[in-house]
């Protein structure tokens, strides 16, 4: 069977070849520009003018340590956005918490949350988690930085999410929020989110 050309991969190897010596800062930028190229090419999006238009992109400023007030470093944290179903500020939202990996457009335009958007007329937005994809801090990843990935901080990160894509969306407040995820630890994350905000913040999740 014969295998097609991976356009990625001779970057992807240069970048590898290259990072003994190359800044750290130039690689990070690199490695986005690498990650973006998969996610668009993952869901065959071109660049030209006849392109599928893209999902809207946002970040949102999250405390590093939301349980230490004292502390004021933040990390930006990314997430996705597809309306084209949304029919009513009273509409269900759907929101695709994060796992393991980066999040790319596709969170928002393929799978459950986005094949049931139309039916119910739902705003589907995905978080990706801290420290994954491009949500990582300013700091980069070392060990001391870790101590802030837990499952409290993406409990921490959900909440305030939910608060600000409200105000930013102008989401009723009657709106279901429906969870959707993959992963045993990712349904563990939906249920504590649920109970510790409470069923008058978000419905019951699915996961797959």
């Amino acid at each position: 069977m014969d295998i097609g050309p991976v356009p990625w991969l001779g970057p992807l190897l240069l970048v590898s070849l290259w990072a003994s010596s190359a800044p750290a800062s130039l690689l990070r930028r690199l490695g986005e520009h690498i990650l973006r190229f998969q996610e668009s090419s993952a869901l065959g999006l071109g660049l030209g003018p006849d392109s599928v238009t893209l999902p809207k992109e946002g970040w949102l400023e999250q405390p590093l340590d939301p349980f230490n007030a004292s502390d004021r470093r933040s990390l930006l944290q990314r997430y996705w956005v597809n309306d084209q179903h949304w029919t009513s500020q009273d509409g269900p939202v759907f929101l695709h918490l994060g796992g393991e990996g980066s999040l790319g457009p596709g969170s928002v335009m393929r799978g459950h949350p986005a094949n049931l958007a139309p039916i119910w007329g739902a705003l589907v937005i995905s978080l990706e988690h801290r420290f994954y994809g491009l949500s990582i801090p300013a700091e980069g990843l070392d060990m001391a930085q870790l101590r802030f990935l837990s499952s409290r901080h993406a409990l921490a990160d959900a909440a305030s999410a939910h608060l600000t894509l409200s105000r930013l969306f102008n989401v009723s407040s009657t709106s279901p929020w429906i969870c959707f995820g993959v992963s045993p630890s990712i349904f563990c994350l939906h249920r504590l989110f649920r109970l510790r905000c409470g069923p008058h913040w978000i419905s019951p999740s699915i996961t797959t």
